[in-house]
């Protein structure tokens, strides 16, 4: 799932962003965006919770970002769940939008001896659980905010 938000409305703050050395512009700019990322991954994982969408704690656990960084002056990150490491999300996707009822098929049978288990198992599916989804929804305006309180404060320091 792929989200791109674009954030308007801080003309000044970019004004005097552009003014200064490149490399420090994207120190700032990088700073500013992931402190908004993060209260939508905090607010992911409060979802995962609420919902009690949670049984390890690994796809809690394994929300985070990613800072992605071009050669020109654009900065983004990706939020979401990491599918390595020790806290594995890969399943993610599965919670955020549900199943459909389906067939699985095991590849290896297990038996106690009197009866075969695991040959044929139909799941019911699942109901979609939406943690991250509404946690950019409603945290939107918050991530505005602290983006530009962040390149606001910043810079003040600077000068």
């Amino acid at each position: 799932m792929k989200l791109k938000t674009r954030i308007y409305g801080f003309d000044d703050a970019a004004e005097k962003l552009e003014s200064l050395p490149d490399k420090i512009e994207r120190k700032i700019g990088i700073k500013a965006i992931r402190a908004g990322a993060w209260l939508i991954i905090n607010a992911a994982r409060q979802n995962l919770q609420r919902l009690g969408a949670v049984k390890t704690g690994n796809l809690r656990k394994s929300i985070g970002l990613k800072t992605k960084k071009a050669k020109t002056h654009l900065i983004g990150v990706t939020i979401g769940a990491r599918i390595d490491g020790e806290h594995s999300g890969q399943h993610a996707h599965l919670v955020e939008f549900g199943t459909s009822p389906h067939v699985i098929r095991s590849r290896k049978l297990m038996s106690d001896g009197s009866t075969v288990y695991g040959h044929i198992v139909t799941h019911p599916g699942s109901r979609p659980k939406p943690f991250l989804r509404p946690a950019i929804d409603t945290n939107e305006d918050a991530v505005l905010l602290k983006v530009g309180s962040v390149v606001k404060s910043e810079i003040e320091q600077l000068t």
